[in-house]
């Protein structure tokens, strides 16, 4: 008997099968602090809702989608000093998005602030060592 040889569809096949409906915009969902098979739900119901789905960050990408509470900590990931013309929003709004099969209107709630607006973002490799004037580890500032 000849055997049948089941293939697994990848992401890109998935992709192609789903109509893309919204294609003026771009997800980019960050995987750090997200779970490998919570990510791959996100991105799945992402695309079965037609959204495009990047892989990697890139400058057509619009939404960047991300657990992070601070949009240094993303910046920071993405390695880049700054990112123009793209939202930086959290999980809930990819999630309201899917929730709802279209784009949901980004309020405050889902945007991803900057911790400190009137400073100049400095990557953390070029941030001052504060640890000088701490007399116990424990009063550290955690990375």
């Amino acid at each position: 008997m000849a055997s049948v040889l089941k293939r697994k569809r990848s992401d890109l096949e998935d992709h192609l099968i789903n109509e893309v409906k919204y294609p003026d915009i771009r997800i980019y969902i960050l995987p750090q602090r997200i779970q490998k098979t919570r990510m791959d739900i996100l991105k799945k119901a992402a695309c079965k809702k037609g959204f495009v789905v990047e892989e990697s960050f890139s400058g057509s990408v619009t939404h960047v989608v991300s657990q992070y509470d601070s949009a240094e900590k993303i910046l920071e990931a993405l390695k880049r000093k700054s990112v123009e013309n793209v939202e930086l929003v959290n999980v809930n709004w990819l999630t309201a998005c899917n929730t709802k099969g279209k784009p949901v209107t980004i309020t405050e709630s889902y945007r991803i602030k900057y911790s400190n607006p009137k400073e100049e973002y400095k990557p953390s490799d070029q941030q001052p060592s504060s640890n000088k004037d701490v007399k116990y580890i424990c009063q550290r500032p955690a990375p």
